[in-house]
């Protein structure tokens, strides 16, 4: 965690990956916008690091820049719009932040945790995983349950006839 530590300390945020494994899907979370800017922290599931990580900074870079970002709005990061939702509090107490809370959960009054998901635009998903999302904002967690093709395939078809 020092590392993590020194890395908010000079740059305001850090993002903790959480990689993809069986049964989960891959996200990432940013930890030091609340203590450094008294804003929530952004998260950003099922899409690939290296863009997580570049979107996650270039919001951040927008939080450092002195902008407020809220739930059910949108941001701007390299030309794509990305809509913000609150995150359940079902998730903010449980394993889903737990480096938020291993680097701030000792504090005697630690900084209450509020998140952002930050939602994936279709353009940067495949046919398969659009409009999927969000998985935070509702109290069942989604990140850990992947929907299966029958799942995926039903969600696109077409209501009615």
């Amino acid at each position: 965690m020092d590392r993590m530590t020194e890395t908010i300390a000079r740059c305001g945020w850090a993002i903790q990956a959480v990689e993809e494994g069986a049964g989960n899907l891959g996200y990432a979370y940013t930890i030091g916008l609340t203590e450094q800017s008294g804003h929530p922290e952004l998260a950003l599931a099922n899409i690939e690091l290296d863009t997580t990580a570049r979107v996650l900074n270039g919001l951040g870079e927008l939080v450092r820049a002195g902008r407020t970002l809220l739930p059910y709005t949108t941001a701007t990061v390299d030309g794509l719009e990305f809509a913000l939702v609150e995150v359940h509090g079902a998730h903010l107490r449980g394993e889903v932040f737990a480096s938020w809370h291993r680097i701030y959960g000792w504090l005697p009054s630690p900084p209450p945790l509020r998140v952002l998901e930050v939602l994936v635009p279709d353009e940067l998903l495949c046919y398969e995983h659009r409009g999927i999302g969000p998985y935070l904002a509702e109290a069942t967690c989604r990140l850990w349950a992947r929907p299966n093709g029958a799942a995926r395939r039903a969600h696109r078809r077409p209501q009615g006839r």
